[in-house]
């Protein structure tokens, strides 16, 4: 179809190829383009809001997903939750221990904006090997769920062992399969301007050493931006 001048649109939202599988199947043949839930703009014109600060914090505990928004049921994200879980993951990759999946995709969404590892997340939940959970990780971030953040370092080394930050593809989605009893606004926003730079910087870190900076922007291996984001500043 390509070759007869068609155009051919492929999702990335199927358990048996997921989005970045379409490289392989199609070298050469194909653009590739990122689609998150709403942003805050998008969110204000879906629901014909004005931009004030109470609708920033609304889209900040609602997030940008359509359908929820639309119903705001809290099962459509639970169910969204499940199916990314067990249908995109666990079938595509034959895990047979879910439970240990599932409690660890809720864990690191509870816990958004914070440092995390491999060897953490398996003493935690008692898996096998840190191989494994890392696995699982670039799993959870090749189905859209979840990104993790790298720390800062001049080697690369560094990059790899160092402890990463973990952040939701939506603030709403976070806030509402999280298990913690209370909502961390500062944590919340930091979620959200990662998800903005993520969508628009392609080297992107934490920094992490006597002093923390929450995002480190690079351009053309130039640092750009360092970025602190706090929900309230004390003078």
């Amino acid at each position: 179809m390509h070759d007869r001048g068609q155009k051919v649109f492929i999702t990335g939202s199927n358990a048996s190829l997921l989005s970045r599988e379409l490289g392989t199947r199609h070298t050469g043949r194909y653009l590739a383009y990122e689609i998150f839930p709403f942003s805050y703009s998008e969110f204000l014109a879906y629901c014909n809001w004005e931009d004030n600060a109470k609708n920033f914090q609304n889209y900040l505990d609602l997030g940008g997903f359509p359908e929820y928004l639309r119903d705001r049921n809290p099962e459509i994200l639970q169910n969204l939750l499940k199916d990314i879980v067990f249908r995109y993951i666990a079938i595509h990759h034959s895990i047979k221990n879910t439970k240990t999946l599932l409690g660890i995709t809720l864990y690191l969404i509870s816990n958004v904006g914070k440092e995390i590892s491999y060897n953490g997340i398996k003493k935690t939940f008692a898996v096998g090997s840190a191989n494994t959970v890392s696995d699982y990780l670039n799993w959870l971030e090749d189905a859209y769920l979840l990104f993790f953040l790298s720390r800062f370092s001049c080697s690369a080394k560094s990059i790899s062992k160092n402890p990463k930050k973990v952040y939701c593809i939506d603030t709403g989605f976070a806030g509402a399969i999280s298990l913690s009893i209370s909502k961390d606004q500062g944590r919340l926003l930091e979620n959200l301007a990662y998800l903005i730079l993520r969508k628009t910087s392609f080297w992107l870190f934490y920094f992490r050493e006597k002093k923390e900076c929450d995002f480190v922007v690079f351009e053309e291996k130039t640092s750009k931006w360092a970025i602190q984001v706090s929900e309230k500043i004390q003078s």
